[in-house]
């Protein structure tokens, strides 16, 4: 994000979208110098947060992609031979996903450094900062969820069977007599607002 554009939007939710991008934009070039995808990257990530090992079902509930996007940076990654996917101990129906010897090497060259990364850098907030940045964080994307779900619904319209609008006339505050003020419309979504994540939603890539 460049400093005409935080100068530009200071303060602003357009602000935040640029530097969540940018984020993702951090961890994009970073993973893809790694050799992976950024939907492997993360996959990598949690298995070496978990010791080297986590069920299926972990995995996919712990990130915004697809499982059908996991499922397919699971099968590149073993086929690589990083990762090994076996059922879980008493079960045929479960599985789980294992980093390998070479994943484990391939970890401790390219994920964990990554991870210390982040650790330093989240150190230079202070213990209260860095508890009040979660916070506020949380507090956002729950409220930009409910907003952006209320968007969608406003976009569906009403169903096929919901009653034509009563016309406007003098009892609905509206018509010649009682024009309806223009500064009190409800402004259309800006469908070109950027999307953004620091762990970016299911963008249908190719997790090689």
């Amino acid at each position: 994000m460049t400093a005409d554009a935080c100068s530009r939007d200071g303060g602003s939710a357009r602000e935040l979208d640029y530097l969540y991008n940018e984020i993702d934009k951090l961890y994009h070039v970073y993973a893809h110098g790694c050799g992976v995808s950024d939907c492997a990257y993360w996959m990598l990530y949690d298995l070496e947060v978990a010791r080297g090992e986590l069920p299926l079902a972990e995995l996919t509930g712990s990130w915004s992609y697809s499982k059908q996007t996991i499922n397919s940076a699971l099968k590149t990654l073993a086929e690589r031979g990083l990762v090994e996917l076996s059922f879980v101990p008493g079960s045929r129906k479960s599985k789980r996903a294992r980093l390998t010897e070479a994943g484990q090497v391939f970890s401790r060259r390219h994920i964990l450094p990554a991870i210390r990364a982040e650790e330093r850098a989240f150190s230079f907030l202070s213990p209260a900062e860095q508890e009040e940045l979660i916070r506020l964080v949380r507090r956002y994307t729950e409220a930009l969820d409910a907003q952006l779900t209320a968007v969608e619904a406003a976009d569906a319209g009403p169903g096929p069977d919901a009653e034509p609008p009563a016309s406007p006339g003098r009892d609905s505050g509206a018509g010649p007599d009682c024009p309806v003020d223009p500064g009190r419309a409800v402004p259309a979504p800006d469908r070109d607002r950027p999307t953004h994540s620091p762990h970016p939603v299911d963008q249908k890539e190719d997790c090689a």
